[in-house]
């Protein structure tokens, strides 16, 4: 939990409290002139009380700023840098930040499943009756509110495109195959709506094409087929696309989704360009 502790317009103090250990940290930011208009420079200092360093409770000091700064979305802005090294700051080296720890789309259905499994096991433990009444009544409202969850576009196409979880995170086989189909239609079209590599909008696009010369015309099927553009299909490229993501290897599940398909941009460039923004506009993995 963060709180503000002062606030100046080149200063913030701010208190970092470890919800699991209920240590505090004390967090400073000094803003800077930048070197340019269009940046900001700021330096950071973290401390924490002397007797949680003593009994072992003291929290990684470079984790609280790290997390604030990576939940802000500012580590994904353009041009942003970081210089921390271990003299400057020796608990990076052994810090372990969960970078990701707000629940992100791609996570919903596994976590609301997961959740609804592990009432159910625990229902049969429960011997007290306004206890069980409780329990009951709350098994009855996830099975009513998760029932369909599985087809919900946004949660379930996230969860695919996640190279973490993939189709691992959906247990309906139909819900699965629905959701790959519109992933695919989606693909194709995104290859279909990029420019074409050669003319231009406008008078020249617009001019009739020249008679080509009866040789050139019968050499055209012959290239046309050693290209592959004359059965060229954008549905059929999307499938392969789709099919060869789903066969790589799962991610590992810590790690940040975005980063792999950074690495994989080139390699699946109709399946980057449809997980890069939801139906609403937004990322995906957001």
């Amino acid at each position: 939990m963060y709180e503000m502790i002062k606030k100046l317009p080149t200063h913030l103090e701010i208190k970092h409290t470890s919800r699991k250990s209920h240590t505090t940290t004390h967090m400073i930011l000094d803003f800077y002139p930048p070197a340019a208009s269009a940046f900001c420079k700021f330096k950071a200092i973290s401390t924490t009380p002397l007797n949680s360093r003593l009994n072992g409770t003291s929290p990684n000091n470079y984790c609280p700023f790290y997390n604030l700064i990576s939940g802000s979305g500012l580590t994904q802005a353009e041009g942003y840098k970081e210089i921390c090294n271990s003299a400057m700051c020796s608990s990076k080296e052994s810090a372990t930040c969960i970078t990701k720890g707000y629940v992100t789309a791609s996570k919903m259905l596994i976590l609301c499943k997961g959740l609804q499994k592990v009432t159910v096991e625990h229902r049969t433990r429960i011997a007290m009756g306004k206890v069980k009444v409780l329990v009951d009544a709350l098994c009855a409202s996830m099975e009513r509110k998760f029932h369909r969850m599985e087809y919900n576009t946004v949660l379930s196409e996230t969860a695919i495109l996640d190279p973490r979880f993939k189709k691992l995170a959906i247990t309906e086989n139909r819900a699965v195959d629905e959701a790959l189909q519109r992933i695919t239609a989606a693909a194709a079209r995104s290859s279909q709506s990029s420019p074409l590599p050669r003319g231009q909008e406008g008078e020249e696009a617009a001019e009739p094409e020249q008679e080509e010369p009866q040789a050139s015309a019968v050499w055209r099927f012959f290239e046309e087929r050693a290209t592959g553009e004359s059965t060229r299909n954008p549905i059929a490229d999307a499938m392969l696309e789709v099919r060869s993501y789903l066969e790589e290897p799962l991610f590992q599940r810590i790690a940040d989704p975005l980063s792999w398909w950074e690495t994989k941009c080139s390699v699946y460039p109709r399946l980057t360009q449809t997980g890069s923004t939801s139906q609403s506009g937004g990322h995906w993995f957001f």
